[in-house]
């Protein structure tokens, strides 16, 4: 679900005489002409950068509340984050261990923290700022686990395990609204 959710490319195939569409990822909403899609030519990662994007999506309109990197970036951010900020406002953003798990926003009044996610699925040469809330998984109707067009869960715990694993059947797909307003990408960063 969750490469899906970064990688995923909207299109339609015909397989049999069934008719299967694919649901578009972030990447593929932000190639779109008009998204917030900027090229950082290789140049190290800002804050400077990270609030221009913040301050994009506010300019049309949006918010955003997460930002999302790979491993490398998110050690970057936080070195960033670390060397910038005091230590007492710090302690507010960070984990028990030291790690930085929210970002503020320079934005005076529309400003907020976002929140950092570490995502695998994304490069290491690009961050991205959305609107979690502006994402959502939906079940499919036809062809699904169920006749309501939900989810199913089964129970895959295997005799003798310690605790319990849930199998989740079902078809869905990602709902992705006011991509150009609540989601910005900076890629191509040093």
């Amino acid at each position: 679900m969750d490469r899906a959710l970064v990688r995923g490319r909207r299109a339609t195939a015909t397989i049999g005489s069934k008719s299967v569409s694919y649901t578009g990822g972030l990447r593929f909403f932000l190639d779109q002409a008009g998204a917030v899609n900027v090229d950082n030519a290789a140049a190290v990662l800002t804050l400077d950068a990270i609030n221009a994007l913040n301050a994009e999506i506010v300019s049309r309109g949006g918010s955003a509340n997460t930002v999302a990197v790979g491993i490398k970036q998110a050690r970057a951010l936080s070195a960033l984050v670390s060397a910038n900020y005091n230590s007492q406002r710090l302690a507010e953003w960070s984990a028990d261990e030291g790690s930085i798990l929210q970002l503020p926003s320079d934005l005076p009044l529309v400003g907020n923290v976002n929140r950092i996610v570490v995502d695998t699925n994304l490069d290491d040469k690009e961050l991205v700022i959305y609107d979690a809330g502006m994402i959502s998984i939906v079940p499919m109707a036809n062809g699904n686990a169920s006749e309501s067009g939900n989810w199913r869960t089964l129970d895959a715990t295997q005799p003798g395990q310690d605790g319990e694993r849930t199998r989740i059947i079902g078809d869905f797909g990602m709902e992705v609204r006011q991509s150009k307003t609540h989601m910005a990408r900076l890629r191509n960063i040093g």
